[in-house]
């Protein structure tokens, strides 16, 4: 299983969001912390 490592920065902003964006942002750590290949693929330079 995957883990998570967030930025001081990201904290800091976290604590200042709402609970339902908070709860949003949760759920898309752990869905792709699940599946990390579950998301968007990258197009163009972002791609290996």
């Amino acid at each position: 299983m995957y883990k998570a490592r967030f930025l001081q920065t990201f904290l800091k902003q976290e604590k200042k969001l709402n609970a339902e964006v908070k709860e949003r942002a949760i759920e898309a750590v752990e869905t792709i912390l699940s599946d990390p290949y579950s998301g968007i693929g990258l197009k163009g330079d972002l791609r290996n």
